[in-house]
């Protein structure tokens, strides 16, 4: 008994002592677009869940499904800005890519955001219990916005010097179509 356990804490104590010795994988700028990629995926999901979204008591699940997709868009936000956390600065040209891929990206963003903003009725005429849907929306669109704010700084504070100037246009630009539809829901 006693030589089986010893054997099975020197066991763990060479897998302990291998995983420590395993360097920590450096993020890239591949990691960075392809969070990216993941956050314009989710977006075009939630779009079409969206776009068929009419509320009332048989949109409570359509509502229900909106919701969990738009925790799933903050999940992949938030991986992302955690893969940015873990890259380097970037050079010029990754710099570029970046910047140019978040830029395209924005046309997704306010697209979503524009359809929120239209299906506000909807949202209040699908019942959750005793309140209406756009109590969720709202906090949705609040946690939106915040990790987009986080990914946002991340992604400014690998660019490039002469490109981070940029960065708080593009990011306030993005913060300010939030702050537009969560008026909607005000």
């Amino acid at each position: 008994m006693a030589s089986s356990l010893y054997l099975l804490a020197l066991t763990w104590l060479l897998h302990f002592q291998a995983a420590l010795a395993t360097p920590h994988q450096a993020r890239t700028v591949n990691d960075i677009l392809s969070g990216l990629q993941s956050i314009n995926n989710q977006l075009d999901t939630l779009s079409a869940s969206l776009r068929n979204f009419n509320g009332g008591l048989e949109g409570t699940l359509a509502a229900l499904q909106i919701q969990g997709q738009t925790m799933d868009l903050v999940h992949i936000i938030d991986d992302a800005t955690g893969a940015t956390n873990g890259t380097s600065n970037l050079n010029q040209q990754d710099s570029i890519t970046i910047t140019n891929r978040v830029v395209q990206l924005q046309d997704d963003i306010f697209s979503t955001l524009d359809l929120l903003e239209e299906k506000k009725s909807a949202f209040d005429t699908a019942v959750l219990g005793l309140a209406s849907a756009s109590i969720l929306v709202r906090a949705d669109l609040e946690a939106l916005q915040n990790s987009t704010r986080l990914l946002g700084n991340a992604i400014v504070q690998r660019l490039v010097a002469s490109l981070r100037s940029l960065g708080p246009l593009i990011t306030g630009n993005i913060d300010f179509h939030f702050s537009h539809a969560l008026q909607h829901y005000a």
